[in-house]
Formats: C-alpha cells, structure tokens, sequence
C-alpha cells in the first residue's frame, strides 16, 4: 500500500453566497513529496482562497483537504502543522526577528531551551544569525521575507505555503531570494505550495504548474509541459509569451497530420485535429523564422519596426486577419545573431514548424 500523498484537495469549493458563482470550483489536486507546485492564474481566479482554506484561514464551503492522509478540513489554523509565508511578512514590529521566529513555537507551548534551538537552526538556515537581536524595521526587505520564512519553517511543518511572497521586492531581490527558497526546499525536501502572479517566477522554480481561471483548474503539468503543451486557449495565452492569430480551420485537409488553416487568403498545416471553423493559433515569438525579401511558404507580414532588450531583438510585424486589420506579431530575435537588414514597412514572410503553434477554437475560453 502506498504512502498518502503529503498534500490532497478533493473537490474543493467555495461560495461567497448561495447565488454567487464559486469562488473555488470543485479543485482536486495532489502534490507529491518534497515537490514544488506552483499555483497561478490572474487575480481573482481562486488561487489565494485556496491556499488561505488549505492553512484554514478561511473555511471550505465544501470538499476536503488532507494533509499525509488526514483530513484536516475541520481543524483550525494552529492545529495543522502548516508553515505560512505572507506577502506581507506579517512580522511583530515591537519583537526582535529572534523572537518573531520562536512566535509560533511558544503558541505551540514548546519549552523555552527547545524554543532557542529551533530558533537558532531556524535563523541559520536562512542567513540570519547575526541578525536576531534586531527589529524588523532595522532590516530591509529581503531580510525581513527571511525572517518570515524562518518562522514559517521553525514549527517544522508538513507543508510549506508560500503565498506570493516576494511580490513586495524589487526585481533584482526577487530573482535573488527565490532561487534560496528554491535551493532551501530542496536541501530540506519540504513539500511546497508557491502561489504567485508572477508566471515567471514558477516557470523558473516549479517542479510542475497548476492553473486557474475563474476558480477552475485548467492545467496542471511540468513548466515545459505547460508552456509547450497548453490545454487550452487560455493556458496558451496566460502563460509566457506568445502570439494570438485568428484564422479558420478548413474542412477535408489532406495533409498526412492534422489539416490546413487559412489566415488570410494564406494556407498553413496544423498537427492538430479539430472542426472545421474560426480558430486562434498561438505560436511563441521565439519560434517564428523571418525571411527577407518576401515569398515562398509562410505567413506574408510587414515590418513595423525593432528594438533591442539586451538578450534579444524583438520585431514587430502585422499580418492580415480575416475580415480585420492587421495582427500584431512579435518575434524575439537572439542578439547574438543579427536579423536581416529589414525596414520599416518592408514585406517579410513568417514561418514556424507546425509543432510549434497551438490551435484552440475560437469560441474556447481564452
């Protein structure tokens, strides 16, 4: 028989009222041992409410969480052994970080001598040491989010709930500070709940992806499965960059995989099966190849100008959509290979492996 997973949502809800759509649809999710998940989606699509009722902040209208097995759904906040990381910090600004990270061991009722342990270990672990004397005022902001994780991880939880975090810092912190966190689950092989705005962020850390809209879970996989492989229309364009085309799928392709798209008055494979009819294809920027002059196979598009980023040359062209003006495409250039010498207003021809674009219907959510 098989160990129970360290973190299970079985059809998890919540309704703000009877006759208000749920704020939280009927989530069921496993995360496994010593695993990473992260959780986005945009704001108001039920990712913090479900992180607030799995640390039982806020009560399940419905569904259960279960925690090694257990089911905890109905036991209050203290009594799940639940280490809980704001984005605010949440710190004591009258309490040295000392005793703001032996906070929750002394509500535990833990003797003093264990207190100053855990503290000490707690305070080691992120960096902090030195610091324990002070007062979260005297410390900056990154120091401050240590702290806060410190005390999250001295109860020695069963699961960690990271709940954006690092939205407070600036970019350069934020890079800095995650990729500790990140190195800090892993050395302790804590099981691990990230929710954030920024997809990015979990892209860059997450051992796999979970994605909500509207309270619904419309994804959940590995980063690359996620972003290579979306689910759905929204997952296409929520997560990374990409492009979004409207064309329409025509009837009776007789190509050997999957069938033809018009966009335009031009005629594009697709390796993916579907009814005839309005569709939006999305393909990322760094997949589309530029050719100069214009011709051949491809999309027809026109130059509309570039800009260096630093690491990339982006390009911006305009294609023609059916019975529209013309469609905004970005293509992300390396920098460390010069594009053609193009114009602005100059014709172009786009091109893409048809692996490389997803297409959704048009009516699908997105």
């Amino acid at each position: 028989m098989s160990a129970p997973v360290p973190l299970a949502l079985d059809r998890l809800e919540k309704r703000y009222g009877a006759a208000a759509p749920p704020a939280l649809a009927a989530l069921s999710l496993e995360v496994a041992g010593g695993e990473l998940l992260g959780l986005i989606g945009p704001s108001g699509c039920g990712k913090t409410t479900a992180l607030r009722m799995i640390a039982g902040l806020t009560p399940a209208s419905a569904g259960r969480v279960l925690v090694g097995g257990r089911d905890i759904t109905a036991l209050p906040a203290h009594a799940r052994g639940i280490g809980l990381v704001f984005q605010n910090y949440a710190l004591f600004p009258h309490m040295t970080v000392a005793d703001n990270v032996a906070f929750g061991l002394r509500m535990r009722g833990l003797p003093a001598a264990e207190r100053r342990t855990r503290t000490a270990e707690a305070l080691a672990l992120v960096r902090l040491s030195h610091l324990g004397g002070r007062k979260p005022r005297q410390l900056s902001g990154g120091q401050q989010q240590r702290v806060a994780l410190a005390r999250a991880l001295a109860i020695r939880p069963n699961l960690l709930l990271l709940d954006e975090p690092l939205s407070n810092l600036d970019a350069g912190l934020r890079t800095e500070l995650l990729a500790e966190i990140q190195a800090l689950q892993r050395r302790l092989g804590i099981t691990a709940l990230f929710v954030t705005h920024d997809q990015g962020e979990a892209l860059a850390v997450c051992d796999r992806i979970a994605v909500l809209r509207d309270g619904r879970l419309e994804q959940v996989g590995t980063p690359r499965e996620v972003h290579d492989r979306p689910a759905s229309g929204f997952v296409a364009g929520f997560v990374g960059r990409t492009n979004r085309i409207p064309a329409e799928r025509l009837a009776g392709g007789t190509l050997r995989v999957g069938g033809t798209l018009r966009v335009g008055g031009t005629l594009l494979p697709v390796e993916s099966d579907g009814a005839a009819g309005p569709v939006n294809l999305f393909v990322r920027p760094h997949r589309i190849r530029v050719a100069a002059p214009a011709g051949g196979a491809g999309l027809p598009a026109m130059l509309r100008g570039t800009a260096f980023l630093g690491d990339r040359i982006a390009l911006a062209l305009e294609v023609g959509a059916l019975e529209a003006g013309g469609v905004p495409v970005t293509v992300d250039w390396p920098v460390e290979s010069a594009p053609p010498a193009l114009a602005p207003g100059q014709a172009v021809t786009l091109s893409w492996d048809p692996a490389d674009m997803a297409v959704f219907p048009a009516d699908h959510p997105s």
